[in-house]
């Protein structure tokens, strides 16, 4: 099992109306907790960088088009948390790193997602996984 590092966003802002995936936390520290999250499907987009603050933005707004119905069929779908974004670093030193941002797709779209009309977003499915939070 992998264990991902996820930065999430939006943690003052959720409310009983956002849904949020099932988790289990396995683990309380002062200040994060390690979570399992069971198999689901998460809508996501990749850019490559030196900087994750010069690419949130990009990233977030790219995932909030097809959640506003930048999808085929033009369907809105509800906003969820957490955001996820994984980072996977360049092979050395002064190397752009991959840094891919996630939204959990919604219980009523996890059967059969809207299809992204945006070539950089993609649906995963992705199977359980750990990450701190």
């Amino acid at each position: 099992m992998k264990i991902f590092l996820a930065l999430l966003s939006f943690v003052a802002f959720v409310s009983a109306a956002i849904q949020s995936p099932t988790y289990e936390v396995l683990e309380t520290r002062t200040d994060y907790e390690i979570r399992r999250y069971l198999q689901k499907k998460w809508v996501a987009t990749s850019v490559d960088s030196f900087g994750y603050e010069e690419v949130r933005g990009t990233l977030f707004n790219t995932l909030f088009n097809y959640i506003d119905g930048g999808n085929e069929g033009g369907v809105t779908v509800p906003m969820t948390a957490p955001v996820t974004t994984l980072v996977i670093p360049g092979e050395g030193p002064n190397c752009k790193q991959t840094f891919t941002m996630a939204f959990y797709v919604p219980e009523e779209f996890q059967e059969n997602p809207p299809v992204p009309t945006n070539p950089a977003v993609f649906i995963e499915d992705r199977p359980e996984f750990e990450l701190y939070s």
